[in-house]
């Protein structure tokens, strides 16, 4: 499968594409200071340190970068002078040769040409018949281009990071000739990955019955597909697939048709000729101007497309996106996404991750504030038309849904002009889903914008990746914890995704508070469970442990649900037992466990501070005990890393600490305070009660929370689940 897109759009239009508008203004908040890490480039996406502990991923939709000898060089559209009759683009996967003079007629002597890797192909307009003239051949003089290698001129807002300012502005060019025949003028521009050939008609008269493009391929074939597609073939290979030609007016929801056309063989290789006049005269009461265009692409990285009510099986791929509900006709819009997420690694928390889409016009019907929700698309669609997208049912899950998660956005208002949709959940499940081996999480399949049910009947028409101004953005701004135990909260990487059922292993579910201190989870498809000390090292033999009876979980729950008897009969403390079967876990995992010699928060910063602590390689966690009606209580508090805590009179080591309570998530980065607090927290808070006891643990180990697992098995013979590390 190809890597690379290369596209030819052509384009009927009666006034000029629509200017560069500015991207959005809350992209990146520190983008000033930001710099690209190159090391991190892919096709469609540049990452920034924004040199505040985040990175933003800026993933275009189309190619920014190629690649060249293993490495990603960015994309330089910029037109200059190849040879006495051509201008070509500076720098790309792909050449595209734009004639300095163009003729109009099958005897044209310079076509537009377009060559990548070991394939070429030449286009060129051999005639235009006009209604009052069906039967005269157009031709024309040559008329010479006029050369703008600035096409995007007002990306100036601060908040995108200027590396990725310049390379939209060096990634788009144009070349205009006017007036090729009467009344009739041509661009064509260049972009990341596409060429687009817009035919302007200033007079509505002037809208041609006919268009005829002569297409030459070497050495390939060209088929018309049952869905009118073009594929062109070499080697038994699709190399380019041209979409259904489509004709759209200037409406508030654009109304699009597909354009009737016929391709035959010709001696120079193929004719293409399309019948727009005839589609137009279908069209209910358009509105000017017309534009009529298809595209020449390979497998894209990343496509929006949208499907229609009132044509059920169509897929429409053109210079726009849709979302509406009308009587008898709304629009979905479905997006892929760029990446793979396999350049962001397990240490990785999503911050914020929006899709940013710039709506040229709205009809807002009887509702002026109309909002889109956002769903994942949880099935692999190759046509997502409207028959097999509708009705959203259990193969969507709603990813921007406010009430569903503290601290994501809930569906905006649409409005003219830039708009954004939160898609944080969405990233972190399909970050998820790629660090557990398919396991966790959701499948990369996109997702599908709707319209809100309560907004009544309304469309917006945004524009898509395929328009030559504002295409769409999709931001990834992320923290990465480079040190294994400088823990960082990320509540959604310890979370089953909005709404979503489906089998959660490693999330806050199947952690209780011991298992989350181990930063490990219980692999089992049923309800919550709480891991006991000792569960999983029950097998384990020391000469050193004192409780050599504990060899079965039966024996072990015995003790914990008749501590009064088991401590009698032992003549044991409860952090002796406790500590021991700690250190069996540990033993079974390979990691060690070592109880601290700290009792207040005074040896606490006295240890952290001291060479006898490593945060790098160990970390520290806290054990709240409670004797009460002859049982035990116990609780697991973590620590944080060095610093964590951003209490400006507390020490620069102070860290935070975090707890987990029963089944419940855990609520925040603060929530069981810090290494001032924490002795406060574990003997007034804990358990209410102040007969509390607390004993400090450091243990070493390097966890990988995503695929840090073991298995639950609690029956009274088990001796000791199995732990699996890093499956």
């Amino acid at each position: 499968m190809r890597k690379r897109i290369t596209s030819m759009i052509t384009v009927i239009s009666l006034t000029l594409c629509g200017t560069i508008g500015t991207y959005p203004h809350n992209a990146n908040a520190s983008a000033k200071e930001a710099f690209e890490d190159i090391s991190k480039r892919s096709e469609c996406t540049k990452v920034f340190d924004n040199d505040n502990g985040t990175y933003t991923a800026y993933s275009n939709t189309a190619p920014i970068h190629y690649l060249n000898n293993d490495e990603w060089k960015e994309i330089d559209n910029t037109l200059i002078e190849d040879s006495d009759d051509y201008y070509r683009n500076k720098d790309n996967s792909f050449n595209i040769y734009i004639p300095k003079e163009y003729s109009l007629g099958k005897n044209i002597k310079n076509p537009v040409i377009m060559n990548y890797d070991t394939f070429s192909l030449s286009t060129s307009i051999t005639d235009i018949k006009m209604p009052d003239r069906p039967e005269e051949e157009t031709f024309s003089e040559g008329v010479y281009a006029d050369i703008n290698n600035e096409v995007y001129t007002t990306i100036d807002n601060s908040a995108i990071a200027e590396g990725m300012k310049a390379a939209l502005k060096k990634s788009a060019s144009m070349a205009t000739y006017h007036s090729i025949v009467e009344d009739i003028d041509l661009d064509i521009a260049v972009h990341n990955a596409s060429v687009s050939e817009s035919i302007i008609i200033n007079k509505l008269e002037s809208l041609p019955e006919t268009i005829t493009y002569s297409i030459s391929v070497e050495d390939a074939i060209i088929k018309k597909t049952e869905d009118n597609r073009l594929q062109l073939i070499k080697d038994n290979e699709a190399v380019l697939i041209l979409s259904p030609f489509t004709i759209s007016d200037s409406s508030e929801n654009v109304n699009v048709m597909q354009v009737e056309y016929d391709l035959t063989e010709s001696e120079e290789g193929y004719e293409v000729t399309l019948y727009p006049a005839e589609t137009v005269n279908r069209m209910s009461s358009p509105v000017m101007p017309l534009s009529l265009g298809s595209e020449y692409s390979y497998d894209r990285p990343f496509s929006t497309v949208y499907n229609s009510q009132a044509s059920p099986s169509s897929v429409y791929n053109n210079n726009y996106i849709k979302v509406g509900n009308e009587a008898n006709n709304s629009y979905h819009t479905i997006g892929s996404f760029l990446e793979d997420f396999s350049f962001y690694g397990p240490y990785v928390r999503i911050v914020d991750s929006t899709f940013y889409y710039y709506v040229t016009s709205l009809s807002t019907f009887n509702n002026p504030q109309p909002t889109i929700k956002a769903y994942s698309n949880n099935v692999t669609l190759s046509t997502p038309n409207w028959n097999n997208t509708m009705p959203i049912n259990s193969n969507y899950t709603i990813v921007n849904n406010a009430s569903a998660q503290a601290g994501i956005a809930a569906p905006s208002v649409v409005t003219t002009g830039w708009n954004e949709v939160n898609l944080t959940v969405l990233t972190q499940a399909c970050l998820n889903y790629k660090n557990t081996n398919s396991t966790v999480g959701l499948a990369n399949n996109g997702f599908t914008l709707c319209l809100d049910s309560n907004s009544g009947s309304a469309t917006a028409t945004a524009y898509s990746e395929n328009a030559s101004s504002n295409q769409p953005i999709f931001t990834v701004t992320f923290s990465v914890n480079n040190q294994y135990y400088t823990l960082e909260y990320a509540p959604l990487k310890y979370n089953n995704i909005v709404n979503n059922p489906g089998s959660i292993y490693n999330f806050q579910n199947r952690m209780n508070c011991y298992a989350y201190a181990l930063q490990i989870y219980c692999k089992n498809r049923s309800a919550y469970s709480e891991l006991y000390p000792g569960e999983i090292g029950l097998s384990q033999i020391d000469s050193s442990y004192e409780f050599t009876d504990i060899t079965t979980f039966g024996a072990l729950k015995y003790a914990t649900e008749h501590w009064a008897n088991y401590a009698s009969s032992h003549n044991c403390s409860l952090i002796d037992f406790i500590t021991e079967q700690m250190k069996k876990d540990a033993q079974a995992m390979d990691f060690t466990v070592e109880k601290l010699t700290i009792y207040d928060t005074t040896s606490l910063s006295s240890y952290v501070n001291s060479d006898l602590f490593n945060e790098n390689a160990e970390r520290i966690i806290a054990l709240a005990t409670l004797r009460n009606n002859s049982q035990f209580q116990f609780h697991f508090y973590l620590r944080n890393g060095n610093g964590t805590c951003q209490n400006p009179n507390h020490y620069s080591n102070c860290s935070i600490w975090t707890g987990k309570m029963g089944s419940a998530s855990v609520d925040g980065p603060a929530v069981a305070g810090c290494d001032a607090t924490i002795e406060s927290v574990i003997c007034n808070g804990t358990f209410g009660d102040n007969n509390c006891y607390s004993t400090y643990y450091k243990i070493s180990k390097t966890t990988n929370t995503y695929n840090t697992w073991y298995y639950y098995n609690h029956n009274d013979n088990n001796t000791g689940t199995q732990f699996v590390y890093n499956t």
